[in-house]
């Protein structure tokens, strides 16, 4: 819904999520918003809640948008990893677009600060998936080439 002008209401999210499994599809949700305001940035509770209610209305990830990531790595980079801990990482996805430094800036702070096991979405097939595994590995000085026990 970060591109509909009125935010769902958490029954029709809920309906929707039901809707969609019902048809045989596999539902992936996201909080946050395209264009948001830097100094507002996301209300990690409320988005808790959003996430962990799509959750048990049976979306099998949930995705936190690129910009929101991008204002929250800056403001509040705490809120990210606690956002983390509380989803887990086996449901939570971080969209990685261009306009948040992409795979060599964001990708490259989230593999280094929240984990190396981070699901990521939105990556440029190609050079994208292929710096974020050698990242994911160790291989780079952006990772200080730990694959190579220098860490």
């Amino acid at each position: 819904d970060d591109v509909i002008p009125k935010k769902l209401e958490r029954e029709t999210r809920d309906s929707l999520i039901k809707q969609a499994m019902s048809i045989g599809l596999e539902v992936v949700t996201e909080v946050g918003s395209k264009s948001p305001d830097p100094n507002k940035p996301l209300n990690v509770k409320e988005a808790l809640a959003t996430l962990e209610a799509d959750l048990k209305a049976g979306a099998t990830k949930v995705t936190v948008e690129n910009s929101d990531t991008v204002i929250l790595r800056e403001k509040n980079p705490q809120a990210l990893i606690n956002l983390t801990n509380a989803i887990g990482l086996d449901k939570l996805v971080f969209e990685i677009g261009p306009g948040g430094g992409g795979v060599r800036d964001l990708g490259v702070w989230l593999l280094n600060t929240v984990s190396r096991d981070i699901s990521v979405q939105n990556l440029e097939l190609g050079e994208d998936c292929v710096l974020l595994d050698g990242y994911r590995r160790g291989f780079g000085r952006e990772v200080d080439y730990d694959f190579f026990g220098k860490k």
